[in-house]
């Protein structure tokens, strides 16, 4: 797997804005710079830049997802290697979603 294309990550415009992320039926919280997020992924990218109503406060829930993998999505977006990429695994890499509905990823405050 290539390294992303990955912005500097110590200027203002990167630092600027935090999204999160509540992944699995646990909600385990990811909080991730959401330019690192959206410039790396179109998934993401078009969650939290196109104007879907759920978005508006830069939360996303994806409780059908292993928050392991999704952290090793968010490490490999901020460091270009995955925390396992020098050894030997069978480890399965979980595809994300690749449709945008509008409702399937709202977040359900009522069950935090």
């Amino acid at each position: 797997m290539s390294s992303p294309s990955r912005p500097p990550l110590m200027t203002p415009e990167v630092l600027n804005e935090t999204v999160i992320l509540y992944v699995g039926p646990k909600r385990k919280k990811y909080i991730v710079h959401k330019k690192v997020l959206c410039d790396q992924s179109e998934f993401f990218n078009a969650w939290f830049n196109k104007g879907f109503e759920e978005a508006a406060n830069g939360e996303m829930c994806l409780p059908e997802d292993d928050p392991a993998t999704c952290a090793d999505l968010i490490e490999y977006f901020y460091r270009g290697t995955l925390p396992y990429a020098d050894k030997t695994t069978t480890r399965p890499i979980k595809d994300l979603p690749t449709d945008i509905d509008g409702q399937a990823h709202g977040c359900n405050h009522a069950s935090s």
